[in-house]
């Protein structure tokens, strides 16, 4: 393995499409023992994780109906595995409910998450950011972060959530295809990158770049890779 791959980027370079416990387990094995979420036939799929490299970050990560399921769970899971605390902050309900159909509960509603230090904001894509973009604490959460130089990442549609923060201007960024005219009338240039960085704001486009984006943003927490500026 590369520096700063884990299990999860050697078991998971393929495209992960359909998300079920057969699927995880087949991914990653015995790393995953279940208790966190479950999966569309409601078995439980919990996880114990064991790391230190991130065993000092606290992570942030956004639900809201219709997640990308792979855009969730793929971070969560690789930075638990790291160490680090993370903590999912949804939009009222106590549990959503991804596009394949994997549910995940929340830790609270993004109005809880306000008022505290996050090292890293990460935002999944699917259907879910257009329902994000209209929640007022998810666009502090994502302005503080952006304004304290902590990091924020966004995949495939979460730029949607990047744009209603007003985060973007003169900022390069990429996004799935879909949302490229939204990106670049709200200022920024869009490139077609698996990941790009511009200071503490880091964007991928689909679930294919998973591995490059959680790799990426595992070696800006650990310094490991220069934040480049604009």
């Amino acid at each position: 393995m590369r520096r700063g791959e884990s299990i999860i980027e050697e078991n998971a370079v393929r495209k992960i499409r359909g998300v079920s416990e057969v699927c995880w387990r087949s991914l990653f094995g015995d790393k995953i023992k279940a208790n966190r979420w479950n999966d569309k036939n409601g078995e439980g799929i919990n996880m114990t994780m064991t790391g230190s490299e991130l065993s000092d970050k606290r992570v942030l990560i956004f639900a809201g109906p219709d997640y990308e399921d792979s855009e969730l769970m793929y971070p969560l899971l690789r930075f638990k595995e790291a160490g680090a605390e993370v903590k999912v902050a949804g939009l009222g309900e106590k549990t959503y409910q991804g596009k394949k159909g994997t549910t995940v509960d929340v830790d609270g509603s993004a109005e809880d998450f306000v008022v505290g230090y996050w090292d890293l904001v990460v935002i999944p894509g699917g259907w879910a950011p257009d329902k994000m973009r209209m929640n007022e604490a998810v666009l502090k959460i994502v302005r503080k972060a952006v304004e304290s130089d902590n990091l924020v990442a966004a995949i495939c549609h979460a730029g949607w959530v990047l744009v209603s923060a007003d985060v973007v201007q003169g900022k390069k960024v990429t996004s799935y295809r879909a949302i490229k005219d939204d990106m670049v009338n709200a200022g920024a240039t869009w490139v077609d990158a698996e990941v790009v960085v511009d200071g503490n704001l880091v964007t991928s486009r689909t679930p294919a770049d998973l591995p490059a984006f959680c790799r990426t943003l595992v070696s800006l927490m650990t310094q490991t890779l220069a934040v480049p500026t604009a």
